[in-house]
């Protein structure tokens, strides 16, 4: 394992280089862990609801596995399943964000007239 402190210039390249992630379970790396098919170990902050039910739906997809708590045996098994967890995530599909510029193009395209009646609306 490589631990690495915080860096806007090197986070990119260290993540797209990682063999696998152990972090929080945070949405945003998650997110960026699962578009580089990277298998994710989520360490869910304690009390925090949504980094709970990420961890959980991680482990559930087969992407990767949680750990509440930091345990020698928990790290052993996810290193051992690195090679299941990669072959799930070859069927990942990244969708990207086309799908939402296609949205904004399309309530953009007459001048957001939808969003002005809306606004309107709630006045």
């Amino acid at each position: 394992m490589t631990f690495r402190p915080f860096s806007r210039d090197g986070f990119i390249d260290d993540l797209a280089s990682a063999k696998a992630v152990a972090a929080t379970a945070g949405f945003t790396l998650i997110s960026e862990a699962l578009a580089l098919k990277k298998p994710y170990l989520a360490m869910p902050m304690q009390g925090q609801f949504e980094q709970e039910l990420n961890a959980f739906q991680l482990e559930q997809a087969g992407y990767g596995s949680r750990m509440p708590e930091v345990q020698r045996e928990t790290i052993a098994e996810f290193l051992y399943r690195l090679p299941e967890y990669e072959q799930s995530l070859r069927d990942y599909d990244c969708a990207g964000n086309q799908a939402i510029k296609d949205k904004l193009d399309e309530l953009l395209a007459d001048d957001c007239a939808l969003a002005r009646a809306f606004q309107a609306k709630r006045q």
